[in-house]
């Protein structure tokens, strides 16, 4: 009996995963811009087709080149080689089209955030079902943690925390595993050190994820199981060692800009305050759900549980880490981008709200982040910053700027502005890019705010089904093909979770009819 509905029931758990894949994926994509938005993201692309087409992630667009860094056989990005290889899959697809003026490429480069965020949203579902809840919560759980918080703009951006947060969130998976069998922890060694190839400094949060899959706090008890997990860590250094030596010619330390300003601060008392009380850069403010998870988190401290012990390790690690940058604001970003970690990994505590907070302040909470979330995703992030012409460092000579500034509540003013007043008669272009292209970043001009009303960008909807359909401008792509493909993803990917679920209700009360029948 058991053997005969375990197989059909792990086939629908696979199925649930992929219609949430697929869902989210299109989802997301439908709210992206369409276009690389922040320079970020314009230089990781631009290395991942150097990578693709010559093997070394050398930058060639001579305009990026004041932001590189001279190295071994050309110019490179000072980003780590997991974030620039995970453009590749959306660099190589653009391949398959004739792309002369990279128009598309950059249209399906946009995509890597809404890709790595589907998977963030399908890892978290496991992570849901691993920790004993059913399948409706895990669904409901993980589709908020992604739609309904910061992460939402985050994954419909160009910056690189997105492919941070599956490889968390895989290594999490792998740790809690390893708690009924040991093997796993190699594969939670592999995550961290694929991690690791990304952004070097999660290596201060790898000895958390580890101690996720002890047994008790006893290292000596714990020591097979540690050495398996630093054996699988050794290949992502590896491959950090051996990226870094061939560009740079250095083990681990990447070469900074000469005019970046020190990275870390005299003190982390600007940087927590603002990201925990601050109107401008507040993780609560700009992701209220978070609230949602403090409660399970709490409720597992009281209770000694291993799981919240460390990953309350993790996110105080993480959080005074970046208080103590210099630039913890992540700027030029919508809210407090490096928080995304934290959020992510509190994630797994918010089914536990179901009991311990009232139906009226879950639900008050979650309406209130889904508005908050829409208002992120409305306006290109970037207008906040160039209508004030700061400085390129201003986050440096104001330690204390978001006490007195909030692109949250500038947001309004925007939106309304953006309904009401629409587009300037003076906007002629779409983009305030150096090339006449509609998906190229943003360039900052010495006097933004004086040019700002000649381009469309900055008062039109972000997501590129809408300017796409609304620019008087030409569009880099047809964009009527594009948009019902991604619907018709997203209905599918929903319709198949439904088909799933309904499958494995029917599966269980054909047993729980089964073991009626046998007791009688």
């Amino acid at each position: 009996m058991t053997h005969r509905h375990s197989e059909p029931i792990r086939r629908a758990d696979a199925l649930i995963c992929f219609g949430v894949f697929l869902a989210s994926f299109c989802m997301m994509a439908l709210l992206s811009p369409g276009r690389i938005d922040i320079i970020d993201g314009q230089l990781r692309n631009e290395a991942a087709r150097g990578l693709l087409d010559t093997g070394m992630p050398i930058i060639r667009d001579r305009l990026l080149f004041p932001l590189t860094v001279q190295g071994n056989g050309g110019l490179y990005s000072i980003y780590s080689i997991g974030s620039i290889a995970a453009g590749l899959p959306m660099v190589w697809l653009s391949t398959a089209f004739y792309d002369p003026t990279f128009e598309m490429g950059r249209f399906l480069f946009a995509f890597t955030g809404p890709l790595f965020g589907a998977l963030s949203t399908t890892i978290l579902f496991l992570l849901l079902r691993l920790r004993g809840h059913n399948v409706r919560q895990s669904i409901l759980w993980s589709v908020l943690a992604c739609m309904a918080s910061y992460l939402l703009p985050l994954f419909t951006s160009s910056f690189e925390q997105p492919i941070h947060l599956p490889l968390i969130g895989l290594t999490l998976l792998c740790s809690l595993r390893a708690r009924s069998d040991r093997r796993w922890m190699l594969a939670a060694g592999l995550s961290a050190g694929l991690l690791l190839t990304c952004q070097q400094s999660y290596v201060l949060v790898t000895p958390w994820l580890c101690m996720l899959g002890w047994h008790g706090w006893n290292l000596r008890r714990n020591w097979h199981a540690t050495c398996r997990f630093a054996l699988g860590a050794s290949v992502g250094v590896g491959i950090v060692i051996a990226s870094n030596v061939a560009r740079f010619s250095a083990l681990i330390e990447v070469p900074m800009h000469a005019s970046h300003p020190p990275i870390f601060a005299a003190s982390p008392i600007p940087g927590l305050l603002s990201l925990l009380f601050s109107p401008g850069k507040s993780i609560a403010l700009y992701s209220p759900i978070v609230l949602l998870s403090l409660p399970g988190l709490w409720a597992g401290l009281r209770a000694r549980s291993q799981t919240a012990i460390a990953i309350s390790g993790l996110c105080a690690t993480h959080l005074i880490f970046v208080s103590w940058l210099t630039f913890f604001g992540s700027d030029w970003a919508w809210g407090p981008r490096y928080s995304a970690p934290l959020l992510f990994t509190l994630s797994i505590f918010l089914p536990e709200s179901t009991r311990l907070v009232s139906r009226y302040a879950r639900q008050s909470i979650i309406g209130l982040s889904i508005v908050i979330q829409c208002l992120g995703a409305s306006v290109d992030h970037q207008r906040f910053f160039l209508e004030r012409d700061l400085s390129p460092y201003f986050w440096y000579e104001e330690p204390w700027y978001y006490f007195e500034h909030s692109a949250l509540f500038t947001r309004l003013s925007e939106v309304s502005g953006m309904m009401t007043g629409g587009v300037p008669e003076t906007a002629k272009r779409f983009n305030m890019s150096p090339y006449d292209s509609r998906t190229y970043c943003i360039f900052r001009a010495k006097r933004s705010s004086a040019i700002m009303n000649q381009f469309e960008v900055f008062y039109l909807p972000r997501p590129w089904p809408l300017w796409m359909t609304m620019t008087k401008d030409t569009v880099p792509i047809s964009p009527l093909p594009w948009i019902l493909g991604l619907l018709l993803g997203l209905f599918a990917g929903g319709a198949l979770v439904r088909r799933s679920i309904m499958y494995l209700d029917q599966k269980s009360a054909d047993v729980a009819i089964n073991a009626e029948q046998f007791g009688q």
